[in-house]
């Protein structure tokens, strides 16, 4: 008998929904403060990275078929030890992308470009924020 699965199109997953993925779960590590967005955007960067590549919300995608690869300025929080906070974005970063975009992360940069303290919640007297 023929076959009943039947391919009949073609799913396409954007650079920015990629991007929008990485940026999501990078955001999430703790530890880390916000992703640099100026850095990454252009100039050496992008001379330096050959074939498809777009950067978004501060992380450049580089993709090749159903690999992709990503970089990213990350900023941390003082006080956290930094290589743990970059393993943690990586390992979180992969999975995401890997799970929800379907695609196998051949390698995610993660570059930390500065430090900001963690700025503690208002102490709250009454009600009212001080």
């Amino acid at each position: 008998m023929g076959e009943n699965n039947v391919n009949i199109s073609n799913i396409q997953i954007t650079t920015e929904v990629i991007s929008s993925i990485a940026a999501t779960a990078a955001l999430n590590v703790d530890g880390v403060a916000g992703l640099e967005t100026s850095a990454v955007d252009g100039g050496f960067l992008s001379f330096l990275v050959r074939g498809r590549q777009k950067t978004v919300n501060g992380v450049a995608v580089k993709t090749e078929g159903s690999e992709v690869s990503l970089s990213m300025n990350i900023i941390a929080y003082f006080g956290y030890k930094l290589s743990e906070v970059g393993a943690e974005v990586q390992k979180s970063v992969k999975t995401a992308v890997e799970n929800m975009a379907g695609m196998k992360v051949k390698k995610a940069d993660i570059n930390i470009v500065g430090l900001e303290k963690k700025k503690e919640a208002p102490v709250s007297y009454g009600g009212e924020a001080i």
